[in-house]
């Protein structure tokens, strides 16, 4: 069965065997992969900060976002979905902008960011079309840094500041067959 979880888990593996040459550190950079909605991802990144051995483990993050729908109203396609993702790294609270665009953008989620979108853009899963396009909203939120992350109730979810990119309304066609 096609699933699109699993599918992002080995993209994700792809985009951390890519991550460490592309910017610079010439090693493998695992990204950590969560899915699920914000108070499961905060006490994953919670529980993970808990041991010395996986605290290091947290970041660079890819959450991939729940619920999402899967729309199968073609015979020709497993389904169409739109999904929200967020790219983080942790940041220091007295970051400038400045600092955090060159630090935290430049230095790790711009790339991270392209990679991702190659990875999905080549996966043979997904229909990209004739020009390997991945229609979205990408949105870089320093806010998270400076402010913090705070939930509908007020509290805050994750207890470390990070600087992120918001990808929102990714439109992905699952083709019928799993092929790579």
């Amino acid at each position: 069965m096609t699933n699109l979880v699993d599918i992002f888990k080995d993209i994700s593996v792809k985009v951390g065997n890519r991550l460490g040459v592309e910017t610079g550190l010439g090693r493998n950079v695992p990204v950590n992969y969560l899915f699920g909605d914000w108070p499961y991802i905060s006490k994953a990144m919670e529980t993970i900060s808990k041991s010395r051995f996986t605290e290091r483990d947290r970041y660079p993050l890819l959450a991939l976002f729940t619920p999402f729908k899967e729309v199968r109203d073609d015979p020709d396609t497993y389904c169409t979905v739109s999904v929200d993702i967020l790219l983080a790294t942790r940041t220091l609270s007295d970051y400038s902008n400045e600092q955090r665009l060159e630090i935290s953008y430049k230095g790790l989620l711009y790339p991270l960011y392209d990679i991702l979108i190659d990875e999905i853009s080549k996966d043979r899963r997904f229909d990209t079309g004739s020009r390997s396009f991945v229609s979205h909203t990408k949105s870089d939120n320093m806010r998270y840094g400076s402010r913090g992350v705070y939930g509908s109730d007020g509290k805050t979810p994750f207890k470390d500041l990070f600087d992120g990119i918001d990808i929102s309304g990714m439109e992905l066609i699952i083709k019928n067959k799993t092929c790579r």
